[in-house]
């Protein structure tokens, strides 16, 4: 897998949900339910999380335009991030 190095999420708040992981913020490339995205600790540590809901506007979608804000759900290791935390995406 090549990692494409720019930020594909900005969080601004991210909380468990039962098996599941919300992360709020402001998507900074184009993401689809699917996707992949990577989050590299302090320590350069990387963990995956694949994305499983995008939601925006109380409306569920498939995929989503840059730009936009909302909730990602994603499954992964449960974790908490710091705030403005980013995530990368992984093709």
């Amino acid at each position: 897998m090549a990692h494409i190095p720019h930020p594909a999420l900005q969080i601004v708040r991210s909380e468990p949900e039962d098996d599941k992981i919300r992360l709020e913020g402001r998507l900074l490339m184009d993401l689809a339910v699917g996707d992949v995205l990577m989050y590299t600790h302090r320590d350069g540590h990387r963990s995956l999380y694949t994305i499983t809901r995008i939601e925006a506007y109380r409306h569920s979608f498939d995929s989503l335009n840059a730009g936009m804000t909302a909730a990602v759900w994603v499954t992964g290791s449960l974790t908490t991030f710091p705030d403005l935390a980013e995530f990368s995406l992984v093709h």
